[in-house]
C-alpha cells in the first residue's frame, strides 16, 4: 500500500527564503556588471538568465514537498517569485579569482565580486606515502633545487596571496616526470586552478585570463622565440592584468596570483639576458639516487606505482597536506622576492648571449661607426625581433666599442650619440665618421 507524503503548507515568505538559500548553495548570485543583470555560478563560472529562478522552482518545490498556503493566490506567488528571490541572493559586480576561503570579496574598486576560486577542503588524511617524496627526489636529484622547488610550491598553498617575483624553469630528458607536476598540483587543488599548455601564445594574448584565473600557469615544452624571455618576465612580475569578460563592454583589471612554471626537454629553452626572474633547476635525466644506472625501465616502473597511488581516494587530500606542511623557514628560509642565479641559469644566459654576440660581431666585422637604430634593424632582420638594450650594450663594450657624441652630416646641427670602434693601438682618438657611414646613419634616423 502506497502512503503519499502529507502536504505541509508553508508561507510564501518561508518558501522564498528557503528557495533562495538553496540557490545560494549552488553558488548562484546576481551579477549587475552586465545589462540586463544575470545569474552567475561562481563555482563553475557559468552564466544564466534571471529566468533560472523561475525555471528551477518546480523541481525544487516537488523534491522538498513545498506547498504554498492560502495566504496568497499561487498565481500571484509565481508572478512575484523571481523578484523576491533575486532580492535575497548575493548581489555582485562581476567576478574575479582570489585564493581565499570566501565566496565573495571586495575588490580594489570597492565593489563586491563573486570569487571564482573554489577552496579544496578535504577531511584530514594520513601523511603522503614515500612514493611522493621519491617523485621529487627523482625529478630533482640536486638537493638545493629540490628544496627550492618544494618551497615555491609550499608557499603557494600556505601564502597564496603573496606572489613570488620569479618563476621555476625545470628542464630534463623526456619521460622523467616533468609533465606530471601540473597533474600533481591540480589534484592538490581539487582538480582546479592549474592552467597548462604547450604554447605561450594563449597566455601572451591581450586581455587573456589565464594568469589572473589560476593558481599555477605551466608551459610544458612550449616553443619560444628570442622575444619570449622578455615577455615572460612581464608575466612573472605583473601584479594585475586587464581581462576581457563575456557580456561586458570594457576590459576589467584583475589581480594576479599565479605562479609560473616552465617545463622543457631542452637545456636552453629560452634565449635570455642577465636575468634573475627564473630559478633554473639542474637538467635532470633518469639517473638519480633511486636509479643510479639511469635505466628508463626503472623510471617507467616507478611511475606505474606513482600513478596507481594518485588514483587512491585519499591521494588528493594527502597531496594538499604535503604542500601545507613544507617547511619555509629552517636553515635555508624561502625568499619569494630574491633568488640566486643557479649554475644552470648562468649556462642558459651564456648560451643566449653567445647567439647575440655572434650576430653583433658579424655586424661589426667591417668596424663601422653606426647608430644603435642600425644595429637593432640588423638584429631584427636576423630574427631577433626585440633585442635587449642592456645585453646589446654589454656585448659592444666587451669588444671595445664606445658610445660618443658627434655631429653627423645629414643629422642636423646637434650632436647625436653613435657607436664607434676603439681607437687604433697607440692612439687616443677614435676615427671620424666617413661620408658613407654618415649617409647610412642619417637614413636610419628621422628628423
Amino acid at each position: 500500500m502506497n502512503h503519499a507524503t502529507p502536504e505541509i503548507k508553508t508561507s510564501p515568505k518561508n518558501a522564498v527564503n528557503n528557495y533562495a538559500r538553496y540557490l545560494s548553495s549552488l553558488s548562484l548570485c546576481v551579477d549587475y556588471a552586465v545589462h540586463p543583470p544575470q545569474m552567475f555560478f561562481s563555482n563553475t563560472k557559468q552564466c544564466a538568465s534571471i529566468e533560472t529562478i523561475t525555471a528551477k522552482w518546480p523541481k525544487w518545490a516537488k523534491d522538498n514537498n513545498v506547498f504554498i498556503d492560502d495566504s496568497e493566490p499561487y498565481a500571484d506567488f509565481k508572478a512575484k517569485l523571481q523578484t523576491r528571490v533575486k532580492a535575497k541572493l548575493p548581489q555582485v559586480y562581476g567576478c574575479a579569482f582570489k585564493p581565499v576561503n570566501a565566496r565573495f570579496f571586495e575588490a580594489q574598486e570597492g565593489v563586491l565580486k563573486a570569487n571564482t576560486f573554489v577552496p579544496f577542503l578535504p577531511p584530514l588524511a594520513p601523511d603522503a606515502p614515500q612514493v611522493l617524496t621519491e617523485y621529487f627526489e627523482r625529478l630533482f636529484p640536486n638537493e638545493d633545487d629540490r628544496r627550492h622547488v618544494l618551497q615555491v610550491l609550499g608557499h603557494a598553498f600556505q601564502f597564496p596571496l603573496v606572489r613570488p617575483a620569479h618563476a621555476l624553469m625545470i628542464t630534463g630528458v623526456q619521460g622523467n616526470g616533468k609533465s606530471t607536476l601540473p597533474i600533481v598540483l591540480r589534484k592538490a587543488l581539487g582538480d582546479r586552478h592549474v592552467f597548462d599548455d604547450n604554447s605561450y601564445s594563449s597566455a601572451f594574448k591581450e586581455f587573456s585570463a589565464d594568469l589572473p584565473d589560476n593558481m599555477f600557469v605551466v608551459f610544458d615544452d612550449a616553443k619560444g622565440d628570442r622575444n619570449t624571455h622578455n615577455r615572460l618576465k612581464l608575466e612573472i612580475t605583473r601584479r594585475s592584468q586587464s581581462v576581457n569578460v563575456k557580456y561586458q563592454t570594457h576590459p576589467e583589471l584583475r589581480e594576479v596570483y599565479a605562479r609560473v612554471i616552465v617545463l622543457s626537454n631542452s637545456r636552453t629553452p629560452l634565449v635570455m639576458d642577465n636575468c634573475r626572474r627564473f630559478y633554473a633547476t639542474e637538467f635532470s635525466t633518469h639517473t638519480n639516487m633511486h636509479n643510479p644506472e639511469g635505466d628508463k625501465a626503472n623510471t617507467d616502473a616507478f611511475f606505474s606505482r606513482f600513478f596507481a597511488w594518485l588514483q587512491e581516494p585519499e591521494a588528493a587530500a594527502q597531496l594538499r597536506q604535503f604542500f601545507l606542511n613544507i617547511e619555509l623557514q629552517g636553515d635555508k628560509p624561502f625568499n619569494a622576492f630574491s633568488i640566486p642565479q643557479t649554475p644552470t641559469l648562468l649556462s642558459m644566459i651564456d648560451a643566449g648571449r653567445s647567439a647575440l654576440a655572434t650576430l653583433i660581431e658579424s655586424y661589426l666585422a667591417d668596424k663601422p661607426c653606426f647608430h644603435m637604430n642600425q644595429l637593432f634593424s640588423y638584429l631584427k632582420v636576423n630574427n631577433l625581433q626585440h633585442p635587449n638594450l642592456e645585453a646589446v650594450t654589454k656585448v659592444l663594450k666587451e669588444v671595445g666599442y664606445v658610445e660618443k657624441r658627434r655631429i653627423v652630416e645629414g643629422c642636423g646641427p646637434d650632436q647625436i650619440y653613435i657607436w664607434v670602434p676603439p681607437a687604433p693601438a697607440g692612439q687616443k682618438r677614435t676615427r671620424s665618421v666617413t661620408e658613407e657611414e654618415a649617409a647610412e646613419i642619417a637614413a636610419a634616423l628621422t628628423y
